[in-house]
């Protein structure tokens, strides 16, 4: 069945990423009973595909296993570790059979709404960059598919920028901070909006993930971030009709899509960027930055999208999705810092220029 080919697919590799930060097991576990047909492994797959066709393959088994942990956290505990794979099987056919209607309902009404705390950080710099060379000063912002809806909050925030910018290194170093003029700064997402346990449930079990949580919950106490002045909106990106209606009300000329897209299939994710591009008010900037092949290894590619452009300018690679590492220039960033260069601290970077 093409169905069960494509869940497969995303499974294997979901389950060969190179970093384990508590799922890897988990996702080879789906891979292995899709292999042998686990019948109830099949049936919720089938079934939650049926009610949410719109989902990618990897999101919708992403979810799965949000919802094993929500739903049975004990169990869970035995089939999200290494161990030998038939009986791991049979505990998650146990567990699908028995809690089926809680974790039918996760999926149902829920997203992978895992936030990082340092994913604001390349939205910052490009954005600063872009405006320090226009003639535009009310900058209107929306962030879709914001999550806990950190991100607006952060942006424009020196300290969150100071704790965080060492630690993502551009060709020429670390960027000096620059503000974006904004005037306006909005969070959206389908709701219900997470709170911060539904977050939480969303990362994985590991030393890695315990630290990334550890930094979310300081940048959620940190005064800057807390006194934000940033306006959130309930709206699924799919309501084509309501997202329009949003934009105009606010005259949003500037969009963020982080880890969203990638949630839908292809082509909605294709409709989703012309119906921004086309909306938005000038220069209509969009920036979209994804995971590197489906969440299927390291790193987010970030694409870049004004006055009205359908075809992205491919910018740059960012080594780890957590915004940790690098930021590895792709084809059209020489161009796009040539017209909107970016100011870097005294330190150099790995493509510094003597």
């Amino acid at each position: 069945m093409l169905v069960l080919d494509e869940f497969r697919t995303a499974a294997a590799g979901l389950g060969h990423h190179p970093q384990d930060h508590g799922w890897r097991a988990l996702y080879r576990l789906f891979s292995h009973g899709l292999d042998k047909s686990a019948p109830n492994l099949t049936a919720t797959i089938l079934a939650q595909r049926a009610a949410r066709p719109t989902l990618s393959a990897t999101h919708l088994l992403t979810l799965l296993g949000i919802a094993l942990k929500a739903a049975a956290p004990e169990p869970f505990e035995a089939i999200a570790v290494d161990s030998p794979v038939e009986v791991r099987l049979g505990i998650l056919e146990e567990v699908l059979d028995q809690h089926s209607t809680g974790i039918t309902e996760i999926i149902k009404t829920r997203q992978n709404s895992f936030t990082s705390a340092r994913r604001f950080l390349v939205p910052q710099v490009l954005l600063a960059a872009y405006f320090a060379q226009s003639n535009q000063q009310q900058v209107r912002f929306a962030d879709f598919g914001t999550g806990l809806g950190i991100l607006p909050r952060q942006l424009n925030a020196v300290g969150q920028y100071d704790a965080f910018a060492p630690d993502l290194i551009w060709p020429q170093g670390m960027p000096h901070f620059r503000p974006i003029p904004l005037a306006t700064r909005l969070g959206v997402d389908r709701g219900p909006l997470p709170d911060l346990e539904w977050v939480h449930t969303c990362y994985g079990q590991s030393d890695y993930y315990a630290l990334l949580y550890n930094e979310l919950l300081t940048t959620l106490a940190a005064p800057e971030v807390r006194t934000a002045d940033v306006i959130y909106r309930e709206l699924d990106l799919l309501d084509f009709g309501a997202v329009i209606r949003f934009i105009h009300q606010h005259e949003i000329n500037v969009a963020n899509l982080t880890y969203v897209l990638y949630e839908l299939d292809r082509a909605k994710r294709s409709a989703i960027v012309e119906l921004l591009a086309h909306e938005l008010y000038p220069p209509g900037v969009l920036l979209v930055s994804e995971p590197h092949k489906e969440l299927q290894t390291q790193g987010a590619v970030v694409e870049f999208f004004h006055k009205g452009q359908i075809t992205p300018q491919t910018l740059c690679f960012v080594t780890d999705g957590h915004y940790k590492g690098y930021v590895l220039p792709l084809e059209d960033y020489e161009p796009f810092i040539r017209k909107y260069p970016i100011d870097y601290e005294l330190s150099q970077g790995f493509g510094a220029r003597p």
